[in-house]
């Protein structure tokens, strides 16, 4: 399952978009041992400088998914268990991660990068996954 790739963007600007929407997605799971082991073995600076919020979440994306993955962000990016989230909470329920992403960062772009803002938004996806744990 492919949940982003870079070619679906038609400009520029969608690009930075994306890249902030699905890097916190990613800075999220890096940050909650949600990431393939793969990812982890290939990245440790890049996770360290996440882990250490030297770099921002849109960075992130940039350095993980450009590298790692040619812009795209697939299912073998995550751990098992952290597969089947994403397939329920970005396929399957798209409008929810868009609503809550924009929610807490607001519509206005370039969207708000800031860590404060990275903590608004893991607590609720912290809160997605526990409900789908309990749900699963």
């Amino acid at each position: 399952m492919k949940y982003f790739d870079v070619s679906w963007c038609e400009s520029e600007d969608e690009m930075d978009e994306q890249a902030r929407l699905f890097g916190t997605i990613l800075a999220w799971a890096a940050n909650n041992q949600h990431l393939s082991a793969d990812c982890v073995e290939d990245n440790p600076d890049v996770l360290e400088r996440v882990r250490s919020r030297s770099m921002d979440s849109g960075m992130f994306f940039a350095d993980i998914a450009y590298a790692l993955c040619d812009g795209k962000i697939c299912d073998h990016d995550f751990t098992d268990a952290a597969q089947e989230f994403m397939s329920h909470y970005i396929d399957k329920n798209l409008k929810q991660f868009a609503d809550d992403f924009y929610g807490v960062r607001g519509q206005e772009l370039p969207a708000d990068d800031s860590w404060d803002a990275y903590d608004r938004l893991a607590a609720v996806f912290d809160q997605r996954f526990s409900d789908w744990q309990a749900h699963s």
